[in-house]
């Protein structure tokens, strides 16, 4: 699906605002408030800049973006082509990065999957991808010496079981997730660490308290962590 660069200064400058009346109200801590101006900055297309306040409440998104249904359906319409093409990419079963650094941002992921990383940093992102229909699905992680980023930060995470199978040694693993999940850790971590950050906004619950009828921005996932890790860290951060 080709990107939107269109309004895209306008748009910018309206997340920024967003941003900044989120944190001046307390709805943001300074870390995930600087993070995300960066994201702001470094986005090339208003599709990326919507990923940005993700899981903001949704008037605030509706004010800056329109609802995904009406955008699913423009694209239906203006662009029916890019559509087909889509849905024609292979989905993900296997990706290596060795001795270098790389971006992966993954359109479609098949129901098992595998990323291995030597002396590299990997990067991959799953914010906009096609996840598949099954309810549990599978990524392996081989790390060897090397920085690992999972985001699994996609409202379409809604209702499923992930189950990350790690491997490897004397590395990092990171995985960003959206709020709500429910993380069972049944990885054995030889001589390393294990962190859960809870940065879950918690003015999500705010809003919705004001209102129960408001829809949320995620419902139910959970996550399995599985295998064995040696002398390295797993960090997983909300």
């Amino acid at each position: 699906m080709s990107k939107t660069v269109y309004g895209l200064p306008k748009k910018r400058e309206e997340v920024l605002e967003a941003l900044q009346t989120a944190y001046s109200s307390e709805n943001l801590d300074i870390q995930a408030y600087e993070q995300r101006l960066q994201e702001a900055m470094e986005a090339e297309s208003v599709e990326d800049l919507a990923l940005v306040i993700y899981d903001f409440p949704t008037e605030i998104k509706h004010a800056i973006f329109l609802p995904l249904e009406e955008k699913e359906n423009l694209y239906a319409v203006q662009n029916s082509e890019s559509i087909r093409e889509v849905a024609q990419i292979s989905p993900i079963k296997q990706k290596r990065t060795i001795l270098s650094t790389e971006k992966l941002k993954i359109q479609n992921l098949a129901e098992t999957s595998s990323f291995y990383a030597l002396l590299s940093t990997q990067k991959i992102n799953i914010r906009e991808c096609r996840l598949p229909n099954a309810k549990t699905w599978h990524i392996h992680v081989n790390n060897l010496l090397s920085t690992v980023v999972l985001d699994l930060r996609n409202e379409a995470l809604d209702g499923k079981h992930i189950i990350i199978h790690v491997e490897g040694a004397l590395g990092n693993i990171n995985i960003l997730l959206p709020c709500e999940g429910v993380i069972n850790k049944e990885a054995e971590m030889i001589a390393g660490t294990y962190t859960i950050k809870d940065k879950k906004m918690r003015w999500i619950n705010y809003f919705s308290a004001k209102d129960s009828n408001k829809e949320r921005s995620f419902q139910n996932f959970t996550l399995t962590i599985k295998g064995r890790y040696w002398l390295g860290d797993i960090k997983i951060s909300y």
